[in-house]
């Protein structure tokens, strides 16, 4: 039994180094991703925290940031229905609500309120009581 344990870990740790080398991310075996969550583009560029806690239904854009920060230990929850776009960090013992969206290269330190769109170096609220349907890189377009 233990054999099995250990070799499945090895198996683990041989996958978290492939992903590695080939789309320069590091997403660790260890964190407990649902199956809802959509890297773009492969997750290419994404470095996550081991011990980071991400929910149902969250979009991460490419060279993402997800991480704690030299203050304390602590790491980022993100909730469901949220969108973190392109170059952006989230960085340190905070939430991101649910449905909230996180604009490209925003530097997020703070708890971000449920529906907001946040943007900036240091992230700043920009809007208040978003949709989550009118930012979803999955919505129906209609012609």
């Amino acid at each position: 039994m233990f054999y099995k344990i250990r070799y499945l870990r090895f198996i683990a740790r041989l996958i978290e180094i492939f992903i590695r080398i080939i789309f320069s991310a590091r997403i660790p075996a260890k964190i407990d991703l649902p199956k809802t969550t959509f890297f773009a583009h492969s997750a290419l560029g994404v470095v996550i925290n081991d011990n980071c806690e991400i929910r149902d239904n969250v979009y991460i854009g490419t060279h993402v940031v997800i991480g704690g920060n030299s203050k304390s230990i602590d790491v980022p929850i993100i909730k469901s229905n949220s969108i973190i776009h392109t170059g952006s960090n989230i960085l340190g013992p905070i939430t991101i609500g649910e449905g909230s969206v996180i604009a490209p290269n925003s530097v997020v330190t703070n708890n971000v309120a449920a529906s907001c769109l946040m943007a900036g170096s240091p992230a700043i609220i920009k809007k208040e009581n978003i949709k989550y349907e009118d930012y979803s890189p999955f919505r129906q377009i209609e012609i």
